[in-house]
């Protein structure tokens, strides 16, 4: 088979790892529509204008202000370890510690998993 030449050099090379599993699939899906797993994995990418992100969209600023939140919990638990903060409430502080990190956590999930 020759090579077709093309109208624009392609320049860019994305990588890509995958398993054992999805290597034979992949593999599978070019032998039946008689191309190459490149030249497959090409088309699929450029099929769809609107692929479903795998990661998901962050609310930045919450994010950033919870890890405030998060930094500043640290550094009184730092104060009450060292004796330089008393009489403070650690079951209550320990509690507000684990909801920051469930706000966090929340943050990260995608669409689907909500």
């Amino acid at each position: 088979m020759a090579r077709q030449k093309l109208e624009e050099k392609r320049l860019k090379r994305f990588s890509v790892y995958c398993t054992k599993e999805e290597v034979k699939q992949i593999e599978k899906y070019a032998a039946d529509a008689n191309t190459n797993p490149t030249e497959y994995l090409r088309r699929a990418g450029l099929k769809s204008e609107n692929a479903k992100a795998v990661t998901p969209r962050l609310d930045r600023d919450k994010w950033i202000e919870l890890g405030k939140l998060h930094g500043l919990l640290n550094q009184i638990a730092k104060g009450i370890n060292i004796g330089a903060v008393q009489n403070v409430n650690l079951e209550l502080l320990n509690q507000i510690k684990s909801e920051v990190q469930k706000l966090r956590l929340e943050l990260l999930k995608t669409k689907e998993e909500k």
